[in-house]
């Protein structure tokens, strides 16, 4: 069935049409997914993307142009729902105290690192998407550029800008706020 054919019956409220969709669609739909969610997304989560993905194509049936392709606007909701979830599902594990390593330190050290790692927390939550996740991803999570880039669908220059501007804006913070940046 063609995307024309089968938007027409989407539009009549034709089950059978989100089932040829389905047919049609749903490699292209899981393949995004993957692409986009790698290895952060259990095999159940895709297939809840790919349900939700047909499921808001049911819900927006009527603002289906006729003559149009569908891939296009699967692949963006596809994307979408993938950040969405993951976004949703990130772990916030790497600006956790239990990640710092504190060998034969006083009490008033691991205090000052903590509080610094306190400091550090409330100053990167300030930041916006993406910059934060991308900051996180390279520093804490220690995904590569090249990797940031794929996930963000940013180019690298793009990547590498917002990580010297990240960085520039963490150690303005920092003295602002009363602690000294050595490199």
């Amino acid at each position: 069935m063609e995307d024309c054919t089968i938007i027409k019956k989407l539009k009549q409220n034709k089950e059978k049409a989100l089932e040829a969709l389905m047919d049609r669609y749903t490699s292209y739909v899981v393949s995004i997914v993957v692409k986009i969610g790698g290895h952060l997304l259990s095999a159940q989560d895709v297939e809840e993307i790919a349900s939700d993905v047909f499921f808001a194509i049911w819900k927006k049936r009527e603002n289906l142009i006729e003559s149009g392709s569908l891939k296009p606007y699967i692949a963006q909701i596809a994307r979408n729902m993938t950040k969405t979830r993951l976004y949703q599902t990130r772990e916030e594990e790497p600006l956790e105290e239990d990640i710092l390593v504190f060998v034969s330190e006083s009490m008033d050290e691991f205090l000052i690192r903590k509080e610094q790692l306190q400091f550090l927390q409330d100053t990167i939550s300030g930041f916006t998407y993406p910059d934060k996740d991308i900051l996180i991803a390279y520093y804490f999570w220690n995904y590569k550029l090249t990797e940031i880039a794929q996930r963000f669908e940013l180019p690298l220059s793009t990547i590498k800008s917002k990580l010297y501007r990240g960085r520039s804006e963490l150690i303005k913070r920092f003295e602002e706020g009363g602690y000294h940046y050595e490199t």
